[in-house]
């Protein structure tokens, strides 16, 4: 049986890996703000499932199965954070841990519903697609904020490249910031 704990700890190693980190014990832990107990008990349970192995040196990789079952909810936390913004008017920053807190509850008949409404492709509210690209390929794109917007008659425009990783924004080139009066 999968657990919301088992995805959480399947969906963090597809994104360690996405950001090109070894995946180590270590690893998910931080990654999870667990115990290195608490990692162990679940690795052990998650190979006796079939959905991980752990190497000699210790390096947690997914199996075939396990990456699937990522993938998946990666897809469903994607979709509730497009749709928490772009339907619920939810502001970009807040989607995550919403989403977060909702992907293991979505049935896939309310995923099937989202996809109709939403498209299966696309980008989140904080520009990263789907599913995760490579560290490479991810530092290369950055993240997109949103280029402009009006605060109290006042409007703000940016232009930033960053990269975005679940624990903040790890880099930050090419800033350009302004503001004037929207009239």
């Amino acid at each position: 049986m999968i657990t919301g704990s088992k995805e959480d700890y399947l969906k963090a190693i597809l994104e360690a890996e996405g950001e090109g980190q070894q995946v180590i014990s270590a690893t998910l832990a931080h990654r999870l703000s667990v115990s290195a107990p608490a990692v162990t008990m679940a690795l052990r349970r998650l190979k006796r499932d079939g959905l991980v192995t752990v190497r000699a040196d210790g390096r947690v990789q997914l199996t075939p199965e396990g990456r699937q079952i990522a993938r998946r909810l990666m897809v469903r936390h994607h979709l509730i954070e497009r749709m928490l913004h772009e339907h619920f008017g939810m502001e970009w920053y807040k989607t995550h841990d919403e989403a977060e807190r909702l992907e293991h509850a979505v049935s896939a008949d309310f995923e099937a519903k989202l996809v109709a409404k939403l498209g299966a492709g696309g980008v989140c509210p904080h520009g990263n697609p789907v599913m995760p690209e490579t560290a490479t390929a991810r530092r290369k794109r950055g993240m997109q904020l949103p280029p402009f917007w009006v605060i109290d008659h006042l409007a703000f425009w940016t232009t930033i490249a960053a990269t975005q990783t679940e624990t903040g924004i790890s880099e930050v080139k090419n800033v350009y910031c302004g503001a004037k009066p929207n009239t």
